[in-house]
């Protein structure tokens, strides 16, 4: 299970990109979870911790997610980035910033996820 979710982490940051997240937003929600813990664990990643849980409050809304649901959803990709983590740190902090470089820094500060 945790080479499972690492490896699907890394598949994930090798097929992002600024146009595939505006067309998934269950897709860009997974990538911020990882941004999330990244931001926790990862040095010089440097992204807003609260703008990525407004803007995975706007993605909950837009998918018609109960605070509940969306509670439910962010706590089990949280679980995730930090069993991903937890396998290699070095690898998990890689992907975080492979996903950043293929969203770009000019995409992640318009949705307010970056300052």
């Amino acid at each position: 299970m945790f080479k499972r979710s690492l490896f699907l982490g890394i598949a994930l940051a090798m097929t992002v990109g600024s146009s595939v997240a505006a067309d998934d937003p269950v897709f860009e929600f997974d990538w911020l979870a990882i941004f999330r813990t990244a931001n926790k664990f990862c040095v010089g990643q440097n992204f807003s911790a609260e703008g990525i849980d407004l803007r995975m409050k706007q993605i909950g809304r837009r998918l018609g997610w109960s605070p509940q649901k969306l509670a439910d959803e962010t706590l089990s990709r949280e679980i995730t980035t930090e069993i991903d983590l937890r396998v290699s740190q070095t690898a998990f902090c890689n992907t975080a910033r492979m996903g950043r470089r293929q969203y770009g820094d000019d995409y992640l500060r318009r949705v307010g996820v970056i300052y």
